[in-house]
């Protein structure tokens, strides 16, 4: 098959997708369209030659496991204002995409989603959403699902002049990664705090605020597991880890909840050859580290999130993290653990975002930096 004609194969996928939400969007009913919606899809991804499905998946596909259609899940909501952010996604055909963060909409009785414009050629919307489920056993696909991606045209609706989106999440379908086991590695991304001079104990940064609070939130939502050595799993499950009795400490601030519910409902990895047992959604890794860590990375996902001191810096040595969050505050510790202490080899690194806090601390995102030969 040459590539022109493979071209062309997407291109009709493409055009078929952007003819589908039309009569979504033109539908009489919620309901009415849903059915029509799963018709289509199904269509496309049995017999279209641009289907994401494998042959071997083709054969035996029956038609996509969807729900009877649920009013109570659909919404027309504001996009409201939040603070700026980016985010690149390493994908399989198109390379690095990336995104910038233009607000939020609030899902009644449920919580928040981020609303990201794609921050390249032809712009668009783009709403993704994973829920508790996703990357566990009979549940949604581990890297979330897509609500809205205008650029390949699934759009539900919008009103221009109220700033309202449609957001229904019977619609909620996986991205085509989703079927293809050959998909690229899930991230390995770093993130701490540290001091001006490469402090990253604990509680040498200034305290947490609402900001910081809503930045490290988001962060943990963009990984759909955690990879923890025995101290830092230890640490954060002391502190994280929700009570038997359901019920948030009173010491906990409102502004706090959000980043305990997250933490504490997310796939955890703990790296401990002392270890017999482990809880708080986790489980233990044993054996050689660069190979358990590669092949957590073979798994469908959005993301791994790596904390601590001693394994990022073992991680870091195996050329393993694919990108480093570093939070600096305006602080000098003047002792205490410091950042990749231990690092075997030079690190050189490319800035791809900057972000200032109100408090004075700086985040600051790197990627490895491409060496060429000299």
């Amino acid at each position: 098959m040459t590539n022109a004609q493979t071209a062309v194969e997407v291109v009709d996928w493409r055009r078929r997708v952007f003819a589908l939400y039309e009569a979504v969007r033109r539908a009489d009913s919620p309901e009415e369209a849903h059915g029509l919606w799963r018709i289509e899809r199904d269509e496309l991804l049995l017999r279209h030659p641009a289907t994401p499905l494998l042959p071997q998946d083709r054969a035996l596909f029956e038609g996509l496991p969807i729900a009877s259609y649920d009013p109570a899940w659909r919404f027309e909501l504001p996009i409201l204002d939040t603070d700026p952010a980016t985010f690149e996604f390493a994908t399989g055909t198109d390379g690095i995409v990336p995104f910038e963060r233009v607000g939020v909409v609030e899902i009644p009785d449920v919580g928040s989603l981020d609303v990201w414009r794609l921050a390249s050629y032809g712009g668009g919307l783009f709403v993704p959403v994973r829920d508790d489920s996703a990357g566990q056993s009979g549940g949604t696909y581990g890297g979330g699902r897509y609500l809205i991606d205008t650029i390949k045209g699934a759009d539900l609706g919008a009103d221009p002049r109220r700033g309202t989106l449609v957001l229904d999440f019977n619609f909620a379908y996986n991205p085509s990664c989703a079927y293809d086991p050959a998909a690229p590695m899930r991230p390995l991304r770093y993130a701490i705090n540290v001091t001006l001079d490469g402090c990253c104990h604990h509680e040498a940064g200034l305290p947490p605020d609402e900001e910081s609070m809503r930045f490290w939130t988001a962060e943990l939502q963009r990984a759909d597991a955690l990879l923890y050595g025995r101290v830092t799993y230890d640490m954060m499950r002391a502190a994280w880890r929700r009570p038997d009795s359901g019920v948030w400490p009173d010491w906990m601030e409102e502004w706090e909840t959000p980043f305990a519910e997250t933490i504490d409902r997310l796939p955890k990895y703990v790296v401990s050859a002392t270890l017999d047992a482990v809880d708080w959604n986790a489980d233990l890794v044993r054996g050689d580290l660069a190979e358990a860590v590669r092949r957590l990375k073979d798994q469908p996902g959005e993301g791994l999130s790596v904390g601590g001191v001693a394994l990022p810096a073992a991680l870091a040595d195996l050329g393993l993290i694919d990108e480093y969050l570093f939070v600096v505050h305006p602080v000098v510790a003047g002792h205490g653990p410091r950042l990749l202490d231990g690092v075997h080899e030079r690190l050189r690194l490319e800035l791809v975002e900057r972000r200032e806090f109100r408090s004075g601390a700086v985040a600051q995102r790197y990627r490895p930096a491409e060496v060429l030969p000299a």
